[in-house]
């Protein structure tokens, strides 16, 4: 199967590199805008009407599509013509851009499928001469799936509150306000194109909604603020990503404002421009030396912290090698030039968080490094309040040594103590960094969570069964005249558990996401007085992925490239 797989990525290859010559010939970068508009148009029309899976697998092949054409541009063309360039869109420069990158769109995919086969999710054989096909299998469970659910009901919820508090922090009439203002400010410019005049009440109005909205969004707390990237705080790099989401939501509103305004305006026109890249970075600084101040250990930035923080959120010549692989998105900044940036609308709301931290450990690989250590440490403490707030009477251990004959065997991140029950609950802690849609790191990183955990259960199960009660109540620091008789193997992961299903059918092991861990806490407070650190465990056993989850109905799907063809179809379908 790998080597069917491997032949295919080489055709696909090939493909590639057949749509990227051409891109040797935009020497203005005007196909490198067209695309960025196009994406930024779909998506904003996309946002302003109800979804449709038809807009949604459309989406998907532009948001595939756009990052390889950005990438492949920089790399055919070694610098633009000219510095700036605006020009109003037409027939010929979109259908020119949809074309490529519906093409750039369906060769990831192509790979995203290979590499899915490649990692035993599903089976790839070759038809003929030019086509290949992909079947899934009749009991396909979309278990990551049912894993992003339950993070996207506790997100929704707290989006819900936060409206709440910052309609209430607004004072009576705000958006009324901003709505006027936007009105007022905004004007057309050299005929067909867009202008507004600042105002610091617009500004500060999306500013805050675009840092509630970033703090909800999964990955925000993956370290802790006062870390520092490449000399920058953590906090800092959240602000500035705050700062591009907050201009991309108030140019699309100034947009919005202008069609009203002046009918005869094509939106098309106005939702992607192009600015000083020098101006941008000043304002960076500005910005986030006054919104930081009240943020706890925030400390003011410079010039030089600024640049760093525009390098590392922003796409570049420099940098386009970080666009490849996955669902990776193209940043609000692209840059067009020394002296000037395209700002996408899209690229800012898209993964604003999943692309800060692809880029820190891009940019900054050392510092990410050191700083991963910290993070299961932040899951240890997190894990405390949720099961002491719910169970007050628990007792915790952290980092069990477990040891034989002198020599460590493993540790334990976490062992909570219900006395009442005389029950261990046994953790292992795992904060992965997301994949990003990635296939190949989606692979090598669940197959690395499913052996690091088996290793880990394998060894603390052999270490229980010939320790001695005195060796058990020493290596837990058990009180005098306390015993452990039950112990439940728990594995939580940050981002992604549910490839840990196979193991699950030992009924003394659970896995969880943290998500899903607060899910389970939340259905246990509902139980009042009868709550027990076994009736928890039972919770996170009953609602694994791999015991809710049924499995869906994939339709068939063909797709059709110059020199070859592929499909996806499903057993039974």
């Amino acid at each position: 199967m790998h080597d069917c797989a491997n032949a295919f990525l080489d055709i696909l290859d090939r493909e590639d590199e057949a749509v990227s010559r051409g891109l040797a010939r935009d020497r203005l970068g005007v196909g490198l805008i067209s695309a960025i508009r196009e994406v930024d148009y779909y998506d904003h029309q996309a946002r302003r009407h109800e979804a449709s899976e038809e807009r949604h697998e459309h989406m998907y092949l532009l948001r595939l599509g756009l990052p390889r054409l950005v990438r492949r541009t920089f790399e055919r063309v070694a610098a633009f013509d000219i510095p700036v360039v605006t020009f109003a869109r037409d027939q010929h420069n979109s259908r020119g851009a949809l074309e490529r990158l519906a093409a750039f769109g369906l060769i990831e995919h192509g790979r995203r499928m290979a590499y899915a086969s490649i990692a035993g999710e599903c089976s790839i054989s070759q038809v003929d001469t030019r086509l290949f096909e992909f079947r899934l299998p009749a009991d396909f469970l979309p278990l990551d799936h049912f894993e992003s659910s339950v993070e996207g009901h506790y997100i929704a919820a707290a989006q819900t509150r936060m409206d709440e508090a910052l309609r209430a922090a607004f004072t009576s009439g705000m958006e009324e306000k901003v709505q006027r203002l936007l009105r007022e400010n905004v004007y057309v410019w050299r005929g067909r194109y867009i202008g507004y005049n600042a105002d610091p009440t617009i500004d500060q109005y999306f500013f805050v909604q675009a840092l509630a909205n970033l703090k909800l969004r999964p990955g925000v707390d993956s370290f802790s603020p006062e870390l520092r990237f490449g000399g920058v705080q953590f906090i800092a790099y959240v602000l500035c990503a705050a700062y591009f989401l907050s201009l991309a939501w108030k140019h699309a509103a100034f947009c919005e404002a202008l069609a009203a305004k002046h009918p005869d305006i094509e939106l098309a026109n106005v939702i992607t421009i192009t600015g000083p890249r020098e101006e941008l970075i000043d304002s960076i600084v500005g910005c986030l030396n006054e919104q930081g101040a009240g943020e706890t250990g925030y400390v003011a930035i410079g010039r030089a912290e600024a640049e760093t923080l525009y390098g590392a959120l922003s796409a570049r010549r420099a940098n386009a090698t970080l666009l490849e692989g996955g669902l990776m998105t193209v940043p609000f900044v692209v840059e067009y030039s020394d002296s000037s940036v395209i700002q996408s609308v899209s690229g800012a709301q898209l993964d604003p968080i999943g692309l800060l931290l692809s880029s820190l450990r891009y940019h900054h690989p050392r510092d990410y490094d050191r700083h991963q250590r910290s993070r299961e440490a932040v899951m240890q403490l997190s894990l405390r309040r949720l099961l002491g707030g719910a169970l007050p009477w628990l007792e915790f251990r952290d980092n069990i040594n477990l040891r034989k004959a002198g020599r460590k065997l493993t540790d334990i991140d976490l062992v909570a103590i219900d006395a009442r029950s005389e029950t261990a609950m046994l953790f292992q802690l795992k904060h992965q960094d997301p994949f990003a849609g990635d296939m190949r790191k989606r692979g090598s990183r669940s197959a690395r969570l499913m052996s690091e955990t088996e290793k880990w259960l394998g060894t603390v199960r052999d270490w229980l069964a010939a320790a001695s009660e005195q060796e058990l109540s020493a290596t837990l620091r058990l009180r005098k005249g306390q015993v452990v008789r039950s112990v439940q193997f728990v594995a939580v992961s940050r981002h992604f558990a549910h490839f840990l299903h196979p193991l699950s059918s030992s009924p003394d092991f659970a896995y969880a996401t943290m998500s899903q861990f607060f899910d389970a806490v939340v259905r246990l407070e509902a139980q009042g007085d009868f709550k027990t650190m076994p009736g928890l465990f039972a919770l996170l056993r009953r609602f694994m992925p791999n015991v809710l989850a049924r499995p869906i109905r994939v339709e068939p799907e063909e797709h059709v490239l110059p020199s070859v063809s592929f499909r996806v179809v499903q057993d039974g379908v």
